[in-house]
């Protein structure tokens, strides 16, 4: 939002109003003229890549700088969000296997209840990777990958590889939370 109202500022709009979601904008604003333009644009989810995010705040502050045309800003977005590359399968399945194992550790668990919550999240992010490709239901595929955590767990604590099932799935579960 804030980075909406500086490019607001340097293109002669006054008064913007936008509402940001991990799902949708909603913005108004008023031209210097002072007709009003109100738009919503659905976000599709995507992955997050911090690349185009630095490279599209880049773009934004030189806007702010005004030595851009508006040519220029559509041309350099397409290019950046069509053009970056998304992160590697290998990269993905990394961040799945750190992020629980780290969650896991950081709330908490043995290093060996740690390792294992990071076991699960590399499945997981094995089934996210594939599953995507296969259904379009989001809240099914995460209903469906909690299922797979929790077998997981309760497997690894039935053969006594575990001892805290609590802080094995909740390390794994963090994967699958929204945003994360």
């Amino acid at each position: 939002e804030d980075t909406m109202n500086y490019i607001a500022r340097a293109m002669n709009f006054k008064d913007l109003e936008a509402y940001v979601s991990n799902r949708g904008i909603f913005a108004t604003a008023k031209k210097a003229d002072g007709t009003e333009i109100t738009r919503i644009y659905n976000v599709p989810e995507v992955d997050i890549n911090l690349s185009k995010i630095e490279s599209v705040n880049a773009l934004s502050r030189r806007i702010t700088k005004k030595n851009i045309t508006i040519e220029e800003i559509e041309s350099e977005l397409n290019e950046k969000i069509n053009t970056m590359p998304d992160y590697s399968i290998f990269w993905r399945l990394v961040a799945y296997t750190i992020g629980a194992s780290g969650f896991s550790y950081a709330i908490g668990s043995s290093i060996t209840d740690s390792i294992i919550a990071g076991i699960i999240g590399l499945i997981l992010g094995v089934y996210m990777c594939t599953i995507k490709r296969i259904l379009s239901s989001d809240v099914l595929i995460t209903i469906l990958g909690s299922i797979l955590i929790a077998l997981l767990g309760n497997l690894f604590i039935h053969f006594e590889l575990g001892s805290n099932l609590s802080v094995i799935l909740l390390g794994a579960m963090i994967d699958i939370v929204p945003g994360v």
